[in-house]
């Protein structure tokens, strides 16, 4: 039915993690936190697909997560006050649930948070 290939190849898939949406674009903001890149070396340092590193750059822009700056025909990304944020919420987040330490947002953290729960329709945050 299968070769000894086929077997092998579907025991390396099932192995694999895919990434969420939410690491995919952290990914992307960590790869731009030590200054402006090209797309090249985002795509490298994400580790993500052309197809994909393009959508989130578009989606990361419309955002204002990231911005472009132009250098004649080259274009390189740079990581906005904004996009520095929420990668401190993201932190924040990830040791709140390993349960090593309570990483609260920073004020400049708050509009975005209620941006976000505006345009989710989540519940307002208790305080």
């Amino acid at each position: 039915m299968f070769g000894e290939d086929e077997v092998q190849a579907g025991r390396a898939n099932a192995n694999q993690v895919r990434r969420s949406q939410l690491e995919m674009t952290c990914d992307i903001l960590y790869a731009l936190v030590e200054g402006p890149a090209k797309p090249t070396h985002v795509l490298q340092r994400a580790n993500m697909s052309w197809k994909a590193l393009t959508a989130h750059l578009d989606y990361l822009q419309r955002r204002r997560l990231i911005m472009p700056i132009e250098q004649g025909e080259r274009v390189e990304y740079c990581l906005t006050p904004e996009g520095r944020s929420i990668l401190r919420l993201y932190e924040g987040l990830k040791l709140s649930l390993t349960g090593e330490g309570h990483v609260y947002p920073s004020r400049e953290a708050f509009p975005l948070i209620e941006r976000v729960q505006k345009s989710q329709k989540f519940p307002p945050a208790s305080p």
